[in-house]
């Protein structure tokens, strides 16, 4: 019985370690004897305090390690697609549309590598649905802004088979 609570006090002082680093905003990185998911925290309070390039560098190391769960690198995805967002916004409020469009490149593959680990995910869907109503593909502008399309239709081939209802 002592040997576990011993085992609980060691692990809730590394958590309470953790959450100290992570409220002073101390960098933690993979190399550091932490969890995922306390880097995946301290990523999540970098980007809500305006260090997005630091917070970037922590999720992008997270999702580089294949040993951590696939809910776990699907959310540092999401997020990741959600910081490219927020700063594509920015870029273009600012008026540096170049760059926002890179930016919003960037989100629309970081939702779609989302999307590849969990198909369900609805806020990616929602949130690539977003970025392609402010940034369509290429395909669909020149699409929309081009002469339509025509198809050829091709030959229906008749058998001895009524088409139609019966």
């Amino acid at each position: 019985m002592a040997l576990a609570l011993g085992y609980d006090g060691v692990s809730w002082l590394r958590a309470e370690r953790a959450n100290a680093s992570i409220r002073e905003g101390h960098a933690l990185s993979v190399g550091t004897r932490t969890s995922p998911e306390v880097l995946f925290a301290q990523a999540y309070a970098l980007g809500m305090s305006g260090q997005q390039q630091r917070a970037l560098t922590l999720y992008r190391e997270l999702t580089a390690d294949t040993r951590n769960a696939d809910a776990l690198r699907a959310a540092a995805l999401y997020n990741i697609g959600n910081l490219h967002l927020r700063q594509a916004l920015v870029a273009r409020a600012d008026g540096a549309e170049g760059q926002a469009m890179a930016l919003f490149e960037l989100a629309k593959q970081s939702y779609r590598d989302t999307l590849s680990i969990d198909p369900k995910d609805w806020d990616a869907k929602y949130n690539l649905e977003r970025v392609l109503r402010l940034a369509p593909e290429a395909e669909e502008q020149e699409l929309g802004e081009g002469p339509q399309v025509t198809r050829r239709r091709m030959p229906v081939i008749k058998r001895d088979v009524p088409l139609g209802p019966p």
